[in-house]
């Protein structure tokens, strides 16, 4: 009969959509507790990484001297620039 067949089918798609979302479920609950314990790995270092330095100074290499590093630009033009204008 027609009907037979068409309830096995109803049944069978059923079945498979509800194996389907399980897997997926289960899936994305997996990748889910993953990135949980990356999170709380990464704001691990996190904290320690902007823990104060012990023992060290906040002075800053150079500062004492007025020697000019790679970040500072060095101007062999005087300062009175405006003076050519």
């Amino acid at each position: 009969p027609k009907w037979a067949l068409l309830l096995g089918c109803v049944f069978i798609g059923a079945f498979a959509a509800s194996l389907f979302f399980i897997i997926e479920l289960i899936v994305l609950e997996t990748k889910s507790i993953r990135y949980r314990r990356q999170i709380k790995l990464l704001e691990r270092a996190l904290a320690e990484s902007s823990s104060p330095i012990v023992g060290g100074s906040s002075v800053t290499p150079n500062a004492s001297t007025n020697e000019p590093t790679a970040d500072t630009p060095s101007f062999a033009e005087s300062e009175d620039d405006l003076s050519d204008v």
